[in-house]
């Protein structure tokens, strides 16, 4: 089945809402055709004669807090008697230490006859519940800026916590979670430079309109090895807007109940890794995708977007989406070594990218006995972009619906080489069915689908159903699909009445100069039919046919054959 409305144009995103900036409408329902697509004691007006400065080298402990504090134990230069000089900045830090309090001290590495300064290190706060909550260690980070906020056990976030200090880090120890006190807002905002949320788990506790982690205007952030269940609301449980060199890397994302995409970024967010992380969206809102960005906005982008080595639950959405959506065709895009699996019916599919320049390599879908809609992998309004060592294993699961399992859409100059099909849609090859490898026009008037390569490919058919390989169909007035190569695959069907390798037909629009070589078409009906007179300028050269009916059926113009 080839669908027809428009995609990648706009974002119909339509999740359970909450609060966010500038907030995207969410596609709302799937379309049926090709898409547009602890403390901190420091002392301070502490003061050393000059003479003092320089501390002997003897039993020397040196505190960052105040940087004249020295503890000498040793004998005096040229004499025997033990020596102690005890500040009262010291003996503070000292009771501080004895009494269990949380104290502030660095290693550092002082020039010889120089004083310490720490102001240029990166410093330390403990989240204790005498000295500091948490509320109030992340406001003293923000003023100092290189801080690290350390949570130690549990804490229930009543308000948002917002990250604005350069260097400003949330790390969390002992399995710490922080639960939402409350719903309606974000509980970790970043909006800064170089910050970062490192190993905390977050939960809603039980508030529908709870969030999780916006970053929104940030710059170089780090969301690392974090675990995010249950969250119902929101554009994202991780949701990233204006954001710039993002790493979101080894975080486990569980949705809630119609909960919102695992992963969400759009407006200028650029250059954003996404990297091992595990997501499942087998609960998730019917629109809701595991991984998805989109430009979203006029002369906006979300180029530079690498996502890779992620293992994703699909629910009723795409595993992983990227597009414009009213933005700008997203460039420079890198989906690799990503693994995909259904968890119902119904859903969209797998992979979907609307992208230029851009690589699509070494992933994986696995249907899971579970149909799709749309495809496993779609390549709608692209250009230029290589789709290479992918695989989709599907086998049967899909005979109760005419999908493809690749569909390229008002594409020019995709490689889509070396990838392996097991198994699509069911259906009639000669009238509707499903397809392995479909290269359409998607329903769309002025549509260019040319220069395309398609080769080295194996496709294995369903077992039992009159489905199709390769479809190459133009059906859109002012649509140009010309200069298409084919060459190199391998289709093993297994001899299903009106089963078909090749089948080119152009309803309307142009479509002239396919090159069909050095391809091995065996177990089918029928090898290669040339649907009708408007396919003009076809060549059909050098393949291997083992059919059980024609090998060539030709009702185009201008057919150039050789056996």
């Amino acid at each position: 089945m080839v669908r027809e409305s428009e995609r990648c144009e706009e974002d119909r995103r339509s999740v359970t809402r909450g609060i966010e900036p500038g907030a995207s409408t969410q596609q709302s329902e799937l379309t049926d055709a090709g898409r547009i697509c602890g403390a901190n004691r420091r002392a301070t007006g502490v003061s050393l004669p000059a003479d003092r400065n320089n501390c002997p080298s003897v039993g020397r402990i040196n505190f960052a807090a105040v940087s004249q504090c020295c503890i000498l134990t040793g004998p005096e230069t040229g004499g025997s008697s033990v020596r102690l000089i005890l500040l009262r900045a010291c003996l503070v830090i000292l009771a501080g230490l004895f009494s269990g309090l949380t104290v502030e001290v660095h290693a550092q590495a002082c020039v010889s006859g120089g004083a310490c300064n720490p102001s240029s290190l990166n410093k330390v706060l403990y989240v204790d519940g005498v000295t500091y909550s948490l509320q109030s260690a992340i406001a003293a980070a923000n003023s100092s800026g290189n801080t690290t906020v350390i949570v130690p056990s549990n804490q229930t976030v009543s308000t948002g916590l917002t990250l604005t200090g350069t260097g400003v880090a949330l790390t969390c120890q002992n399995h710490a979670t922080l639960t939402a006190g409350g719903p309606g807002f974000w509980m970790v905002n970043l909006s800064g430079a170089t910050e970062s949320v490192e190993n905390c788990g977050f939960s809603p506790g039980g508030h529908s309109g709870a969030h999780a982690i916006l970053i929104e205007g940030a710059t170089n952030p780090n969301i690392e090895g974090n675990t995010i269940s249950g969250f119902k609301s929101g554009n994202g449980s991780i949701y990233l807007v204006g954001t710039s060199n993002a790493i979101v890397r080894n975080n486990r994302i569980t949705a809630g109940t119609g909960g919102p995409d695992g992963i969400f970024g759009e407006k200028n967010t650029i250059d954003t890794t996404v990297d091992g992380n595990y997501v499942d969206e087998s609960l998730g809102a019917p629109a809701a995708h595991a991984i998805g960005f989109h430009s979203t906005v006029a002369s906006q982008s979300v180029s530079g977007t690498k996502v890779v080595n992620n293992t994703i639950l699909a629910g009723n959405n795409f595993c992983f989406e990227i597009g414009p959506f009213g933005g700008l065709t997203p460039g420079r895009v890198v989906v690799g070594n990503n693994t995909c699996r259904l968890t119902k019916n119904g859903g969209s599919g797998g992979y979907s990218v609307c992208v230029s320049g851009s690589s699509i390599t070494g992933n994986t879908f696995d249907a899971n006995g579970f149909t799709a809609m749309i495809a496993a992998y779609e390549i709608a309004t692209s250009s230029n972009t290589s789709v290479v060592g992918n695989s989709a294993t599907i086998g049967q699961a899909w005979a109760s619906v005419a999908t493809a399992a690749v569909a390229i859409n008002q594409s020019t100059g995709i490689s889509f080489t070396g990838n392996t099909i097991n198994g699509w849609g069911g259906g009639n090859a000669l009238a509707v069915a499903g397809w392995g490898v479909a290269v359409t026009t998607g329903g769309v008037a002025n549509t260019l689908v040319s220069n395309n390569i398609i080769s080295g490919n194996v496709l294995v058919f369903p077992k039992g159903h009159a489905s199709g390989g390769i479809f190459q169909q133009c059906q859109t007035s002012g649509s140009v699909c010309s200069n298409n190569s084919y060459s190199g695959n391998v289709l093993i069907g297994d001899g299903t009445p009106n089963s078909l390798g090749f089948r080119l037909e152009n309803d309307t629009g142009t479509m002239q100069n396919t090159l069909i070589s050095g391809n091995s078409i065996t177990g089918t009906n029928y090898g290669v039919y040339v649907w009708n007179a408007t396919v003009v300028g076809t060549h059909i050269y050098y393949n291997l046919f083992n059919t059980t009916s024609s090998n060539i059926i030709d009702n185009g113009t201008g057919t150039t054959k050789t056996p």
